[in-house]
């Protein structure tokens, strides 16, 4: 005759394994899941002229930037998030971009420091954005590369503020 103390042992010893290996499974999962998505090439897809889509891989590693204005004697600032698309396959581009950090950030002070807000006003709020994004594309490729490596030059941020923190424009 079989002992039920034996039975309710050898049933908790399975629960206990079972566990275990959803949790060891759960563990592995969330680690594939991880390592799959840091090596994930980020993609931006832009129409070309023969309605096929040209792929873009895209430097976003600037961060949202504060630059002062030229306004006088108010104080007014723009908050930027630059991105910036090129070839999917220049890994030359992205060697450079990561080398010049501190050069295009220099350059991008430069630049907003030579603005006043009143360029960011509701009433050229249009074509702002396209205008800056063009101005900046150009210069940064004529600065880093003297061709044309930067294809696009994208704004996730784009906001113009004055000292008391009343904003003049918010595109983004």
């Amino acid at each position: 005759m079989v002992k039920w103390s034996k039975i309710n042992s050898l049933f908790s010893k399975r629960k206990i394994l079972l566990i275990m290996i959803i949790i060891f499974i759960c563990f592995l999962s969330i680690i594939l899941f991880i390592f799959s998505n840091n090596h994930k090439t980020n993609k931006i897809l832009e129409p070309s002229s023969n309605n096929n889509y040209t792929r873009y891989n895209y430097y976003d590693k600037l961060g949202k930037i504060n630059f002062k204005l030229k306004d006088y004697p108010i104080t007014a600032s723009i908050n930027v998030n630059i991105i910036l698309a090129y070839s999917e396959n220049d890994k030359d581009t992205l060697l450079k971009l990561e080398n010049c950090h501190s050069e295009i950030i220099n350059y991008l002070n430069y630049y907003f420091s030579e603005k006043y807000a009143e360029e960011f006003t509701y009433k050229n709020a249009v074509n702002v954005d396209e205008i800056f994004r063009s101005e900046v594309k150009e210069q940064l490729n004529i600065l880093l590369f003297n061709e044309e490596k930067i294809k696009l030059v994208l704004f996730d941020l784009f906001d113009v503020i004055d000292e008391n923190g009343l904003i003049y424009i918010k595109l983004y």
